[in-house]
């Protein structure tokens, strides 16, 4: 059975190409999906290309965000689950900046947290 943040991922899964900051990462269309930016960034994209790009290259997204902290919210999605390094609250804050950013409902109420659990807050 799937889980309910499974439910949220397309329903056909297509390699995409995401340049974050400059950094390329290579993921799938149901991956993105879990986020509302990705769902909205995918079906715009497909309206413009409207069936004109090769199936044999896959399609691009450009996010002018931190490559970093997007390279640990993707793990993240890749997993179901919220898995932060040990010891950087810089990067949990980032974290946390982010995940609002891209509408990750569910993985930023567990980035909320871990947060306040690394940063010892009540």
């Amino acid at each position: 059975s799937k889980s309910p943040r499974s439910a949220l991922a397309a329903p056909e899964s297509e390699k995409v190409m995401v340049e974050v900051g400059g950094v390329r990462f290579a993921t799938t269309s149901a991956t993105l999906a879990k986020a509302e930016y990705f769902r909205k960034s995918l079906k715009e994209n497909a309206d413009k290309e409207n069936g004109s790009s090769s199936a044999s290259e896959p399609r691009t997204l450009f996010v002018d965000r931190d490559p970093d902290v997007f390279r640990l919210l993707l793990s993240c999605l890749r997993h179901d689950r919220v898995i932060l390094p040990e010891g950087d609250a810089d990067l949990f804050r980032r974290a946390l900046l982010d995940a609002i950013f891209y509408g990750y409902v569910w993985l930023l109420e567990e980035v909320k947290a871990a947060v306040i659990d690394h940063l010892g807050l009540p």
